[in-house]
C-alpha cells in the first residue's frame, strides 16, 4: 500500500466575520473554494510507503530502518528532515518518509561508541542511561560543552545531562 503526502504553500484568505470562530469558518469556505477550483497555490507531492515516517509521527529515539533494511536511530527532527544514525555509524539525513518505523531491537540499530572516541559522547552514539529504575537505552542527541541531551529509546522523552553526570550515570552497555 502507498501513501501519498501533498504540501501546500503558504495561502492567505481575506475573510470578514463578526467573531473569530465565524471569521475561521468563513477563512475555511474560501480555501474549499479555491481548492474545488483547482486554483492551487505551489504544490509538491511525495508517493511513499504507506507505513513510511512523517515529521508528525517522527521523533529522537525512534527506531527506523531504510527501504534497503538499514536498521537505526532517528538523533534529530528538523523542519523539513530527520537526521539518523545507522547502525555502524553510518549518518543519515532526509525526508521522513525515507524511512519506516522498526521493529528491530535496540541492539541491531544502536552504534556502539568506537574506541578511539573514548572516553567522549558523540551525537548518534547509544548507550544504557543507568536510572534508579535500572539502565534505559538511550541515543545520543545534540552536544555541547555544557551539556549532552539523551533521547530514551522510543519513549519520546530526552534528558540533559552535564560532562560529569555522562561519566557517572553514561554506560556503553548496561552489565556494568
Amino acid at each position: 500500500m502507498k501513501s501519498v503526502t501533498l504540501s501546500l504553500a503558504p495561502t492567505t484568505f481575506v475573510v470578514t466575520g463578526e467573531t473569530k470562530e465565524e471569521m475561521l469558518e468563513n477563512a475555511k469556505k474560501a480555501f474549499i473554494e479555491q481548492v474545488s477550483k483547482n486554483l492551487f497555490p505551489h504544490i509538491s507531492y511525495s508517493i511513499n510507503d504507506a507505513d513510511a515516517l512523517t515529521l508528525e509521527t517522527s521523533f529522537p529515539g525512534l527506531i527506523v530502518e531504510t527501504e534497503d533494511g538499514l536498521k537505526g536511530i532517528v538523533t534529530a527532527v528538523k523542519r523539513k528532515t530527520i537526521d539518523v544514525m545507522l547502525a555502524g555509524h553510518l549518518d543519515a539525513n532526509g525526508e521522513p518518509q525515507a524511512f519506516k518505523k522498526s521493529n528491530a531491537t535496540f541492539e541491531e540499530a544502536r552504534s556502539i561508541r568506537c574506541e578511539f572516541s573514548k572516553p567522549n559522547w558523540a551525537e548518534g552514539d547509544s548507550g544504557y542511561l543507568k536510572t534508579g529504575e535500572g539502565f534505559k537505552p538511550i541515543v545520543v542527541g545534540k552536544t555541547t560543552t555544557q551539556k549532552t541531551i539523551l533521547h530514551i529509546i522510543g519513549a519520546n522523552e530526552s534528558v540533559t545531562l552535564t560532562p560529569i553526570e555522562l561519566m557517572l550515570y553514561l554506560k556503553d552497555n548496561n552489565a556494568k
